[in-house]
């Protein structure tokens, strides 16, 4: 089976809205769009689907093989251009705990999120992150 490739085309700024259905079909083209997004983007209704957390894993995976792929990218939004120091960027994004969190990184996060919750930074959140 052939892999799946996403072509963005065109040069014109998008904006507004949609509410996809919340199935794979609909989210994982959605989650890929936003991968190139140079703006933030919030994403919600989706679900945790394998195919999604492995397109995120494989976006990883290659841009820790190919740190030079995003290099201009990351120079071209840098406010130093020191090669150190866009290397040392790039891997503050790529590294092992954004392949695979693992048991160490969720709890970090979690304690994250308790410290965020008792100062009133977020809103107190009942079970378990979706990380």
């Amino acid at each position: 089976m052939p892999a799946v490739q996403f072509v963005v085309e065109g040069g014109r700024t998008l904006s507004g809205s949609i509410r996809p259905s919340g199935n794979k079909n609909a989210a994982l083209p959605i989650v890929a769009a936003a991968l190139l997004s140079p703006n933030p983007v919030h994403l919600k209704n989706v679900p945790r689907i394998r195919d999604i957390e492995t397109v995120l894993r494989r976006s990883v995976m290659h841009a820790r093989r190919h740190p030079e792929a995003s290099r201009e990218y990351v120079r071209s939004h840098a406010q130093e251009l020191a090669e150190e120091v866009i290397r040392a960027h790039i891997g503050l994004y790529v590294n092992d705990f954004t392949e695979d969190l693992g048991a160490e990184g969720l709890r970090a996060v979690e304690a994250l999120f308790e410290a965020a919750e008792k100062k009133g930074i977020v809103p107190e959140y009942e079970g378990r992150l979706g990380v």
